[in-house]
């Protein structure tokens, strides 16, 4: 490109123009309690009537689980290799710190049902 300017279509900024700044959305106030809620007993899905798919123990249990993962893919990403030819990248370290928990995970059972 020689010096113009590309206008996109779905917007009236050019590739040249800055974007808009982020701002920040207002934070909850960590000392105010969150709304405490009563669920029902059934859920309405299509023409059914169901009891809940998902408890809410099971639920909390899960998002502890997803804050562990996240907890630790950050130290993957963040740490320096300990091993000389792995991947400096933090991101394809951690892809291949799954892989290699995944590969264990299977051997492991193949071991066991064998």
């Amino acid at each position: 490109m020689s010096g113009t300017a590309l206008a996109l279509p779905w917007t009236n900024l050019k590739m040249t123009d800055t974007l808009p700044p982020y701002t920040i959305l207002p934070q909850p106030d960590p000392l105010v309690e969150p709304p405490q809620y009563t669920l029902p007993k059934t859920f309405t899905i299509g023409r059914h009537n169901t009891r809940h798919l998902v408890r809410p123990d099971q639920l909390r249990a899960h998002l502890h689980i997803l804050e562990a993962f996240n907890h630790l893919k950050q130290r993957v990403v963040s740490s320096e290799s300990l091993i000389a030819s792995l991947e400096t990248d933090g991101e394809k370290r951690w892809v291949w710190f799954i892989n290699l928990a995944v590969e264990r995970s299977v051997s492991i059972l193949w071991s066991t049902f064998a």
